[in-house]
């Protein structure tokens, strides 16, 4: 295995039936097995491939601990492209930061972190241009991705995400 898609790709090929992902009861109780997950992992890697995003780009994920974070994950590192979690507690200026510094090039949040999202980037001219995608609206709303992909590097040295903490 050389990526943590391919890890995952093996498990759903070995065991489809087994466990993927959990929600609380609280947010549902919603389960996913290999197969399920998988499934929705390839028609976002089908969308996104489609518009042109892969290695060598960078998209925001402000989706919080929900499942679809794991699903745009696994569909993104399918690709070669790397995802930066916007952390839900993280407010404008920690936004901006975030986006800025990692060179994201779409940022594809829920709802109400979609506005939070757009309100702090349109404080900042650099950000201006930055899509800002409503996840229950990708497949309406996902833009053409700005610039090719780039030549795939060594699986073992390719990026996955870029973390920010409380320490960044």
């Amino acid at each position: 295995m050389e990526t943590l898609h391919d890890a995952f790709a093996a498990a759903r090929a070995t065991a489809p039936q087994a466990a993927f992902l959990a929600e609380s009861a609280l947010s549902g109780g919603r389960e996913w097995t290999f197969e399920a997950a998988g499934r929705e992992v390839d028609r976002l890697a089908d969308l996104y491939g489609r518009a042109g995003w892969g290695a060598g780009h960078r998209i925001a994920l402000g989706v919080g601990n929900h499942p679809r974070h794991f699903f745009h994950l696994h569909a993104l590192n399918r690709l070669g492209a790397s995802i930066v979690p916007l952390n839900p507690d993280h407010r404008g200026a920690e936004i901006r930061y975030a986006l800025g510094h990692s060179h994201a090039r779409l940022a594809v949040c829920i709802g109400p972190r979609r506005d939070v999202v757009r309100d702090a980037i349109a404080a900042d001219p650099a950000l201006a241009a930055l899509p800002v995608v409503d996840v229950d609206a990708i497949e309406r709303a996902l833009p053409a991705a700005p610039t090719p992909t780039a030549a795939p590097v060594a699986p073992g040295d390719a990026e996955l995400a870029i973390l920010y903490t409380s320490g960044t």
